[in-house]
């Protein structure tokens, strides 16, 4: 590996780690829980914001490793929801992931508006008719 390539691996992992640092604390201190029915049934943080910026400036792998650690260490630190579920910090590799993705395609231009506006359209229908149905 080349020096250059070396320092430009080191910058980005460095910069991953302080943003998920960051996101992690976040997710500590803004937590507000919206009770539902008498019972904690939806927590709103605002770690997503910290956890948003590996993935558009690195590349999908840093988005979904930042969500996915910000998930471990959020429930390291603070495990009020009981145990751990790994099925959590996989979705939120992917979601970390998508967000790198969806970057990278509507800002280098590589697929046709036309496919991009059907695509949402697919997935809107999708998300209608899954979120219907349960």
């Amino acid at each position: 590996m080349s020096r250059e390539k070396s320092r430009k691996l080191l910058e980005s992992t460095v910069m991953t780690a302080i943003f998920t640092a960051m996101a992690v604390v976040l997710k500590s201190i803004t937590k507000v829980t919206i009770p539902i029915m008498g019972s904690g049934g939806m927590v709103i943080n605002f770690a997503g914001i910290f956890s948003f910026f590996p993935a558009i400036l690195y590349g999908p792998l840093y988005g979904g490793a930042s969500s996915a650690l910000c998930d471990i260490l959020g429930w390291v630190i603070n495990p009020s929801g009981g145990s751990y579920n790994p099925v959590f910090t996989i979705v939120a590799f992917i979601g970390g992931a998508v967000k790198g993705l969806v970057w990278m395609v509507f800002t280098k231009k590589l697929i046709n508006k036309n496919v991009i506006k059907t695509v949402l359209l697919c997935l809107f229908v999708v998300f209608l008719a899954f979120g219907t149905v349960f």
